[in-house]
């Protein structure tokens, strides 16, 4: 196979964790940690930084996998997309004051069935 796709999408996914983490440093509420608000934005920002390091590197070594087996192009594109689109929506979701869950589960909810369809393709096929 002459082009990859996921490495692609891991240098896109590379980029949203460097964002995340800016993002996550730059809420630090420092020495002024009393502020109650300060703080809830930091630990948000540190929950959608967490959860991204916990799902996107396993769901892209997945992919790469069934990627190098099959070499069904259109397909990892789909996977990709569907792990970028759930990674975006989750980041969203979390790092609102005023989280509104729809966005937190619809996020997960991508990416689980991104993990799990390319985890039962890579086991049956």
């Amino acid at each position: 196979m002459d082009t990859q796709i996921t490495p692609l999408y891991a240098g896109i996914l590379g980029l949203m964790l460097v964002a995340l983490g800016i993002r996550a440093i730059l809420l630090n509420p420092g020495d002024e940690a009393g502020e109650e608000i300060k703080r809830f934005r930091f630990d948000k920002g540190m929950q959608a930084f967490g959860n991204f390091t916990e799902y996107a590197p396993f769901a892209l070594i997945l992919i790469w996998w069934f990627e190098q087996q099959s070499g069904e192009g259109t397909f990892v594109h789909i996977l990709c997309l569907g792990l970028l689109a759930g990674r975006l929506v989750h980041a969203f979701g979390v790092s609102q004051v005023n989280e509104k869950p729809a966005f937190r589960v619809a996020g997960m909810a991508l990416t689980f069935i991104v993990i799990t369809t390319v985890a039962v393709r890579l086991v049956l096929f």
